[in-house]
């Protein structure tokens, strides 16, 4: 993913909330350079309340990819990790509830997102564990109470068009996702 601005921090400093929302109100994405990123990244950190979630990329045996539509965009399946539950186990549950669709596979890790919104007065980081998922058959059922009202088994060829509908985090999800030797997806030739 490119970026659309940049700041460059010294040894020891971190960027600000504030400072992060002013330099996105003119960028999509922001990219920050730091001589010790983990430890400029855990200073950033530090000043939200981290909540944990999973989900996944769950291919079916055509190579479909199932895909859930929520607040006016389509996304897919994830959602908060329980007290004791582990990232795998949070990422079956989820999808589970959120498009009825009944034994999930859960098999390798793609990649950890971040983002961050305010709520009720305070900032939230959220970290989410994506996972590749495979699925058979079964009724979907959206998940009404979380705002669901579509899930959909999306084909390959017209996956670039569900993905340009939802947030580009998920497209980066989409052309990470590897969910099996057989179903391999090449979307990185897909979605820019």
């Amino acid at each position: 993913m490119g970026c659309d601005g940049m700041v460059k921090l010294a040894a020891g400093e971190t960027i600000s909330i504030a400072k992060m929302l002013e330099n996105l109100e003119n960028s999509k994405s922001l990219c920050v350079i730091s001589p010790e990123p983990q430890h400029s990244f855990e200073l950033f950190a530090s000043q939200f309340t981290l909540v944990e979630a999973a989900g996944g990329v769950v291919v079916n045996d055509r190579g479909e990819i199932l895909m859930i539509y929520r607040n006016n965009r389509w996304d897919l399946p994830k959602g908060y990790v329980e007290d004791g539950e582990g990232f795998m186990a949070a990422a079956a549950r989820e999808v589970e509830e959120e498009t009825g669709l009944m034994d999930v596979t859960v098999g390798e890790p793609i990649v950890t997102t971040f983002h961050f919104y305010p709520l009720s007065g305070s900032w939230i980081l959220k970290r989410t564990w994506w996972f590749s998922m495979s699925g058979g058959e079964g009724e979907l059922v959206p998940q009404a109470e979380e705002g669901i009202t579509k899930v959909e088994w999306v084909p390959s060829a017209r996956i670039l068009e569900y993905a340009s509908q939802g947030f580009a985090s998920v497209r980066e999800v989409l052309k990470l996702a590897r969910p099996g030797d057989e179903n391999v997806l090449h979307l990185e030739n897909i979605i820019p």
